[in-house]
């Protein structure tokens, strides 16, 4: 009795050394997954605060940009306003050409007049000199000469008013010939400011170009630098006038740039949602360990139980003399309670290797979130440079 109490006093000590070592090993991965949520917390406080950074650098861009919007708006209008010239310019000149229709007209008109006039005179006349004829024909030379004052007067009436007519034609004629000249000049600026601005947009479209081959060697040089670990970033060296386009065509590659930064925060959005829902599975899958554990220690303890039982069992059977086909069956039972034990601890290995893929997966992406972290700040240092380039060229 003495052996067997000495006996099941060691298993005791061994089996609350081992809960022991549970309880330190469950502590263990408690103070693990803290870390990687205070580490989790302060990546995404991190990338918050650069894009913070990032928006607020790009407001002298959005302003930038919408100078330029407020250009290209006075553009628009002021090639509206060049169309409604020529359109009143063309119903200038028709209105013209309708006037000096009528002026052709009005002269015809008097040149037919004027020569009606001629005839009617030289009958006058030639009635004159047959005066002294005969009477009778004096009487009928007085009333041709009668009707002919007549028709003279009321065609002087007539000429009068065509001739007030000609006149008040010519002052609008006039007016329209003035009119004409400041219209001509006004489109002669307009069409002046016109090549000017197409000028610009050519240039502009000229300096985008030369952007987009700057950007291009830029990438290559950045493709290059990762190439080569990351030890530098030497820009090459670029020409003056290079330069001054490069800072013209500034509101469309900040714009582009912009783009990729909004582009670049949606794609660390969604990063920080998914190592959010990661960080949710893992907190499920320790909650299932946890579960596990507990009904391991519990496992455990029935283990301890049965070995203990096992143990009077043996006693009793030695000091009984039981049969051994009844301890072969505990053995039995023994071993069985063991098996399970075995599987509960397959299951935990399972579980433990699940929370190491997890933990692979937020490590990979908390590597992409620096990733991205990392191509933020070379765009903001592109910016940056930019900016200071410009300030270099208004020294200049």
């Amino acid at each position: 009795m003495s052996a067997s109490t000495t006996y099941g006093e060691r298993d005791d000590e061994t089996l609350r050394g081992r809960d022991r070592n549970h309880l330190q090993d469950d502590s263990i991965c408690t103070d693990e997954f803290e870390i990687i949520s205070c580490d989790t917390l302060a990546s995404l406080a991190d990338s918050d605060g650069t894009l913070e950074n990032v928006i607020r650098s790009q407001s002298e861009t959005r302003e930038i940009l919408e100078k330029a919007i407020i250009s290209l708006d006075t553009i628009n209008r002021e090639r509206s306003e060049i169309a409604s010239k020529f359109e009143t310019l063309n119903n200038l000149e028709e209105e013209i050409k309708s006037l000096k229709g009528r002026v052709a007209d009005l002269e015809r008109e008097n040149a037919d007049l004027r020569k009606a006039n001629a005839e009617k005179e030289a009958v006058v006349e030639s009635s004159l000199n047959q005066e002294g004829s005969s009477v009778k024909d004096d009487e009928l030379l007085k009333k041709q000469i009668a009707n002919l004052e007549q028709q003279l007067y009321d065609r002087g009436l007539e000429v009068d008013k065509r001739a007030k007519a000609l006149t008040k034609a010519t002052v609008e004629l006039e007016a329209a010939y003035r009119k004409i000249g400041d219209l001509t000049e006004s489109c002669n600026s307009a069409e002046a400011k016109c090549k000017e601005l197409s000028a610009k947009v050519d240039e502009t479209f000229a300096l985008l170009l030369s952007e987009r081959e700057h950007s291009s060697v830029v990438e290559d040089e950045i493709r290059s630098l990762r190439a080569d670990g990351g030890n530098g970033f030497n820009f090459s060296r670029v020409s003056e006038q290079m330069l001054v386009r490069e800072m013209q065509e500034k509101a469309s590659y900040t714009k582009k740039l912009e783009v990729e930064i909004e582009n670049l925060r949606k794609q660390l959005e969604d990063q920080i949602k998914r190592c959010n829902r990661k960080d949710d599975e893992l907190s499920t899958h320790v909650e299932i360990i946890n579960v596990l554990k507990e009904e391991d220690s519990e496992g455990r303890r029935q283990i301890a139980e049965k070995n203990r039982k096992i143990q009077d069992l043996e006693e009793m059977v030695q000091q009984m003399f039981l049969d051994r086909a009844d301890i072969e069956n505990l053995r039995k039972q023994l071993e069985d309670q063991i098996k399970r034990c075995n599987r509960k601890d397959d299951e935990l290995s399972t579980h433990v290797e699940i929370i190491n893929v997890l933990k692979e997966e937020d490590s990979e992406g908390r590597r992409q979130i620096a990733e991205k972290n990392r191509k933020i700040q070379d765009l903001e240092e592109m910016v940056q440079q930019m900016f200071l380039d410009r300030a270099d060229v208004n020294n200049c």
